[in-house]
């Protein structure tokens, strides 16, 4: 492992974006950026000091979504790539 412990500051951002493409659904996009500042020589050598996430659906207000994503977020060792279907319910 790195073992690394010294403390460092983390940059990060978000961008959302949502648009109705009927009256029953939407397109949705988010993109979630992550820059470590002055880190340890290790963690940049690891490239563990930026992650840039990226996922994109089609919902619709029954539930039934269709996905994908890209990239890693803070601990993610590999970048995924990742497709989905599925249904959601909100309480």
């Amino acid at each position: 492992m790195l073992n690394e412990s010294g403390d460092y500051s983390r940059l990060s951002g978000e961008v959302s974006f949502k648009t109705p493409l009927s009256s029953s659904s939407y397109f949705e996009a988010d993109l979630k950026y992550y820059k470590e500042i002055n880190p340890p020589d290790k963690i940049k050598k690891a490239k563990l000091d930026e992650c840039i996430y990226f996922k994109a659906a089609i919902t619709t207000v029954e539930g039934v979504y269709i996905s994908y994503s890209n990239g890693k977020l803070p601990f993610d060792l590999i970048d995924n790539e990742i497709y989905q279907l599925g249904f959601k319910y909100n309480f």
